[in-house]
């Protein structure tokens, strides 16, 4: 599921256009990721992973940041 444009906005400004872990400055290249991992599956719990998928758990965070946290909860 792709954000709309204004849902990325949102997410950005999260953190005032900071990556969450970090804290670095996002430029126009930037990850809205899923503190609580949303792993994308083909059968029938594509609903139940759905539901995480929303603004709530979501989090701005630069590319190294999201790569490196990979799908890893943030206690992980």
């Amino acid at each position: 599921m792709r954000l709309k444009k204004a849902e990325r906005k949102q997410v950005r400004l999260k953190y005032g256009g900071h990556c969450a872990y970090c804290g670095v400055l996002l430029g126009d290249r930037w990850h809205a990721d899923h503190p609580e991992p949303v792993i994308r599956v083909s059968d029938e719990r594509v609903a139940e992973q759905a539901k995480d998928h929303n603004l709530d758990n979501m989090m701005p965070a630069c590319a190294p940041c999201n790569i490196s946290k990979g799908r890893q909860t943030l206690e992980g």
